[in-house]
């Protein structure tokens, strides 16, 4: 097990620490705060074992949950990565995301699978196989920290033939408001830079093997992608000057003359982008922050 310490201040080097003594298979890394994306790769480079699993640090395990994994790896041949389900864990609620059973598909059959039971492309729900990521070369991009995870899996999955799906919900994500897009602002640019580059990864993907499905999925996403750069050129924290603003609007109104599908209408959505994070949100935090004080 690897714990990589990405320069917390909250007391996580002494828990890393401790549990270092308890158990000698236990190898902690600590490093100067870099990010997610730096940590992780920290963890792939001393990685020492055939198979690499993550696990974020606000998340957990079930206890058998390795052993699942190690079960199945050794009952198939050839296996390049394999796909759990897991539990979405917000306060005391608890809510599976399955197949219901074990799937066994080539390689675009099963990213259209993923998609559509919810498995998506984060990295703590597989197991990856460490000769095909460092054969590779494969890591993850510390510049990008909006759905870097999908960018690394589809990457990995470029190099693999077939996956299998298991229906085991034994990892628990935690679900928190803090999360979401009204509190979370990031950088717009970065957002389309990395919704271009999982379109450009996933489109070769499709030409190894086409799929009306998985295409209909990649330009699903990239709308998606689109519609959260635009939104957060209007989030209250983007403190870029307001020419680089007028710049990135142009460019995705630009992207959607060229496909009219990929915005309904680029005015209207600035301006209900606009009244959402500029006025909506700020008034709801008000009144919330008026109530607490009362």
């Amino acid at each position: 097990m690897i714990l990589v310490n990405d320069g917390s201040t909250d007391g996580s080097t002494s828990i890393c620490n401790v549990y270092k003594q308890k158990d000698e298979r236990v190898r902690v890394f600590h490093k100067e705060n870099g990010g997610v994306s730096s940590a992780r790769n920290l963890g792939i480079e001393q990685a020492k074992g055939e198979w690499i699993l993550f696990c974020d640090s606000d998340d957990w395990m079930d206890p058998n949950l390795l052993e699942r994994y190690v079960r199945e790896l050794s009952a198939e041949n050839g296996v390049e990565m394999v796909v759990m389900g897991y539990k979405k864990c917000k306060r005391d609620r608890y809510r599976p995301i399955s197949t219901n059973q074990i799937l066994k598909s080539d390689l675009i059959s099963g990213l259209f699978l993923l998609e559509k039971h919810g498995y998506h492309g984060f990295l703590w729900n597989r197991i990856f196989k460490k000769e095909i990521i460092r054969k590779h070369n494969l890591r993850l991009d510390p510049n990008i920290s909006f759905c870097e995870d999908h960018l690394f899996s589809f990457e990995y999955s470029e190099h693999i033939q077939e996956m299998t799906l298991l229906p085991d919900t034994l990892y628990n994500y935690r679900v928190g408001s803090s999360s979401s897009l009204s509190n979370c602002y990031r950088n717009p640019w970065m957002v389309i830079q990395e919704a271009n580059r999982e379109k450009q990864i996933c489109e070769r993907l499709l030409k190894r093997s086409y799929s009306s499905e998985f295409e209909d999925q990649i330009f699903k996403a990239y709308r998606c992608r689109m519609h959260i750069a635009l939104s957060m050129f209007f989030h209250r924290k983007n403190k870029q000057p307001f020419k680089k603003k007028l710049l990135g609007i142009a460019y995705l109104r630009k992207r959607g003359i060229e496909n009219k599908l990929l915005f309904k209408n680029i005015f209207t959505d600035c301006i209900a982008s606009f009244i959402k994070y500029r006025i909506s949100y700020p008034l709801r935090d008000l009144f919330r922050l008026t109530a607490l004080h009362k």
